[in-house]
């Protein structure tokens, strides 16, 4: 029987029975000597006396120890996840405040504790099942690591990044090396625990959720112990900044076409200008107005452009697309009559032709 005190119901019971039955045979052996009993008579009646005491015994020590074992019951039940779902028997379901003296007290008191500790409990099992929300919906992975190299804890972001089914199910624990194979990362982890100053660093590597390179900004801080203020571990953030830097290219990549752009129309009246004025100083005046009128196209058309690069910084502060319907042939060909004087430069020329249908755009 679990939680019953059987060393103290024994001792007790053993006690009972050599203190009756002693008693007992005192006074038999007394009357014996006085003659009031016969001796034959000694033995009969003791053996029933012995039977009457094993019964009175055993009856006075399971009384004596039942407050006993309902204290230790109780015990249990607070004291081990074992014997937490310890059944009360019925007899100890209430807080026992029939039980007299210092008995009822020491059980009023453990059943105080175990109230105590399931409130604790409770609001343990709460908040950690909030870190674990908080924690699976951030964006950035996390981890914790030991000094060992231990992964201690990981939120599901990270797993998604680095971590396969194999490493997932290994029974001896995760090392950081058997998710990630940068020395970058190794070396500020090391420095971490060394200094136990944080450490920030960039790098760019491969992932789980596909199959191109994907860019990070890893920030580790160490975490201290409360008394001596050792370092027992670091807490990694991995900060995908993979979108930023793709922004980061398309900006460039529109600077350099920007560019180009730009001195496509400014080489084209370039070109006609130096045409214009040795036309002009030759006295061939047939062509000014054709001349002007591509330099003017061309002006008008730096216009627009500037005039884009405006909206396009409207549209980042306000991203609202107004389209419009656009002819493609007849866009070629205004392209292809403003490099016209530059393909005849170079002995080429430039035929637009074929059926493209509009778009929006």
């Amino acid at each position: 029987m679990v939680g019953f005190p059987w060393i103290v119901f024994l001792r007790f019971f053993i006690s009972q029975l050599v203190a009756f039955n002693s008693l007992f045979a005192l006074i038999m052996t007394f009357l014996i000597r006085r003659t009031v009993l016969e001796s034959t008579d000694f033995w009969p009646t003791f053996f029933l006396f012995f039977v009457a005491s094993l019964a009175v015994a055993a009856l006075t020590s399971w009384r004596f120890t039942l407050p006993i074992r309902r204290a230790l019951r109780k015990a249990l039940r607070v004291s081990s996840k074992k014997y937490a779902k310890l059944s009360g028997d019925g007899e100890d379901a209430d807080l026992f405040e029939d039980e007299p003296g210092e008995y009822s007290e020491l059980v009023l008191a453990l059943d105080r504790i175990d109230k105590k500790l399931r409130k604790k409990k409770d609001q343990l099992l709460r908040e950690r099942e909030e870190n674990a929300a908080f924690m699976s919906s951030v964006q950035e992975g996390l981890i914790s690591i030991s000094p060992e190299g231990k992964l201690l804890y990981f939120n599901s972001q990270f797993a998604a990044l680095f971590l396969t089914p194999a490493v997932l199910k290994a029974e001896e624990g995760i090392r950081l090396t058997d998710a990630i194979r940068v020395p970058e990362i190794f070396g500020s982890f090391r420095k971490v625990l060394e200094s136990g100053i944080m450490q920030k660093v960039q790098v760019r590597m491969s992932t789980l959720l596909d199959n191109q390179p994907r860019d990070f900004v890893v920030s580790m801080t160490p975490l201290r112990k409360e008394k001596t203020g050792d370092t027992r571990g670091v807490i990694g953030v991995f900060h995908d900044i993979s979108d930023l830097k793709k922004v980061e290219r398309m900006r460039s990549e529109f600077v350099g076409n920007a560019s180009h752009e730009l001195r496509t129309p400014l080489t084209s009246i370039k070109g006609y200008l130096e045409t214009l004025k040795e036309d002009f100083h030759a006295g061939r005046l047939e062509q000014v107005d054709q001349f002007i009128g591509v330099i003017s196209r061309n002006v008008n058309r730096l216009i627009d452009m500037v005039q884009d690069l405006l909206s396009l910084s409207a549209l980042e502060h306000n991203p609202e697309l107004k389209l419009e319907t656009v002819n493609a042939l007849s866009l070629s060909d205004h392209v292809a009559k403003e490099l016209a004087v530059l393909a005849a430069e170079k002995n080429l020329l430039i035929q637009v032709s074929g059926q493209v249908p509009d778009f929006r755009a």
